[in-house]
């Protein structure tokens, strides 16, 4: 699971099973600004389940997850925004076998998401929900990263690739102010 990358350690998925499964804390209830940052490599986009996922808040119920940083089938990835009455995201396609640095924001003031690659800002979208509080507690909640919260229960999504410097902020940030430097 621990790979040499070069930015040093990162955490690699085989896109089969398995991921680092976080259980849920207060923490990570972020309703109102938050900012994923990591830099990416992908083998290949999804090999099991509808997505592959790199990062994750949500539990075992349908399309009941606050947000999440995902790979589609056809090479987008998204971030995705989800209320308890629906969700909305920006995406953008990404490469294989490269390595990627990827910046995700939501503003909630503004109602707005951000999705920058390598630096440059490539999608704003408006966001008419914002990601709700509480995940059910006997539904397996937590945070994931390389799949979803429960890569045992009924929606694997595995990663099939390398993660690194992954960070997640209760602001919002531009890749600048969360330490992007390109290599």
């Amino acid at each position: 699971m621990q790979a040499e990358t070069p930015l040093g350690i990162g955490l690699d998925f085989d896109g089969t099973k398995g991921g680092l499964l976080i259980p849920d804390l207060p923490v990570l209830a972020l309703t109102d600004a938050l900012t994923i940052s990591t830099w990416v490599y992908l083998r290949g986009y999804v090999q099991a389940g509808p997505n592959a996922q790199i990062l994750f808040r949500g539990d075992d119920r349908n399309g009941l997850d606050p947000y999440s940083l995902v790979v589609h089938s056809d090479g987008m990835i998204a971030f995705e925004i989800c209320s308890a009455s629906g969700g909305d995201g920006v995406n953008y396609r990404i490469p294989l076998k490269q390595w990627v640095h990827v910046t995700a924001s939501f503003d909630a003031v503004l109602s707005e998401a951000k999705l920058w690659i390598d630096g440059k800002c490539v999608k704003t979208s408006e966001i008419l929900h914002q990601p709700f509080l509480n995940l059910a507690k006997g539904s397996a909640p937590g945070l994931g990263i390389g799949n979803v919260h429960n890569d045992k229960g009924p929606h694997n999504q595995p990663l099939n690739g390398t993660v690194a410097d992954l960070r997640l902020y209760n602001s919002v940030l531009k890749p600048t102010e969360v330490g992007y430097r390109p290599f």
